[in-house]
């Protein structure tokens, strides 16, 4: 019998649009993708979680993110927001704090988090320049104050809802050379939460998932790395059976 595989509605960058789709596919998710608020609530009925990366932001995408997590609200299906470049501009911070409220689940590098939690934060662009040590105690004040799963991705990962934690360690060290990988573990975390009912746990789930399929990925370049660490993740789609 054919499993049913979750549609998530992913709200995504222009950057790493077609890795994120390759990779939800590869996991057992059914992605579709739109910049067009006509089809967001039609596409929400169909849909059992929504993906939002500010990671190219504008004013009509934050129009389009607006519409869709209130209706997403309305219908009860679980909200991930991957805040690309928080603390890289007062816009991209702005736009991510105030969708906080919203959200079921954030995952960031640990410079977005210091930003959204309003502590010192620098930033290379997207790239982080804090370690996930630092952001610890950010994290655990970002989950209480807004009654969500925060997820900090780096060399060690760090998943809270402010009263869980766990550290993660694994992966591969060529994954910062492949851009998007963080925007990929987002998604992944909203494939789980639509199969299941405790985001802490699914998230947790999906960071294991990325770290031990990177590790797995034995190869020389990022190049290979990419294409190889799609065909891991497909053959480990039972994982979230």
């Amino acid at each position: 019998m054919e499993i049913e595989k979750p549609v998530i509605l992913c709200l995504t960058n222009t950057v790493t649009i077609n890795w994120v789709a390759n990779v939800l596919l590869a996991c057992g998710a059914a992605p579709i993708m739109s910049h067009d608020a006509r089809e967001i609530d039609e596409l929400l009925s169909i849909s059992k979680a929504l993906y939002i990366n500010i990671g190219t932001l504008s004013a009509p995408f934050t129009a389009l993110v607006t519409h869709a997590v209130n209706s997403a609200k309305q219908i009860g299906i679980p909200i991930v927001l991957d805040p690309v470049g928080a603390g890289a501009s007062a816009l991209r911070t702005n736009t991510a704090k105030a969708l906080l409220p919203y959200v079921d689940v954030l995952r960031g590098n640990a410079s977005e988090i210091l930003a959204l939690a309003e502590m010192d934060a620098q930033t290379q662009g997207v790239e982080a320049v804090h370690t996930t040590k630092e952001a610890m105690s950010a994290a655990v004040q970002l989950a209480k104050e807004n009654k969500l799963v925060v997820a900090i991705s780096g060399k060690e990962d760090f998943i809270t809802n402010g009263y869980r934690r766990v550290s993660c360690q694994g992966g591969s060290d060529l994954s910062p050379y492949v851009t998007g990988m963080g925007c990929a573990l987002t998604a992944m975390i909203a494939a789980c939460c639509a199969r299941m009912s405790c985001h802490f746990d699914a998230a947790h789930a999906a960071v294991t998932q990325m770290n031990e399929c990177a590790e797995k990925t034995d190869v020389d370049g990022p190049g290979t790395f990419q294409a190889a660490l799609l065909d891991t993740l497909f053959s480990e789609e039972t994982y979230y059976v």
